[in-house]
C-alpha cells in the first residue's frame, strides 16, 4: 500500500495515531483519492475533528 493510501485508510480508521504515522512517513496530505475527495474531506464530512484538525496544522490546503 502508498504513503497516500495508508493516509486515507488511517482517515477512514478514524486512527490518529495511524494518520501521524503515514505524515511522519512521507504521505501527501494534499492528496486526493477517487473522485477528487481529500483526506480533510473526509474526516470532515465523517466529523473526525482530531483527524481535521491534525491534516490542517500540517498544511493541508
Amino acid at each position: 500500500m502508498n504513503k497516500n493510501k495508508k493516509l486515507f485508510q488511517a482517515v477512514k480508521e478514524r486512527s490518529l495515531k495511524k494518520v501521524k504515522e503515514a505524515i511522519k512517513s512521507g504521505a501527501d496530505v494534499n492528496a486526493k483519492a477517487e473522485y477528487e475527495v481529500t483526506s480533510l474531506m473526509y474526516a470532515s464530512k465523517e466529523g473526525h475533528t482530531d483527524t481535521a484538525r491534525l491534516l490542517i496544522e500540517r498544511g493541508v490546503d
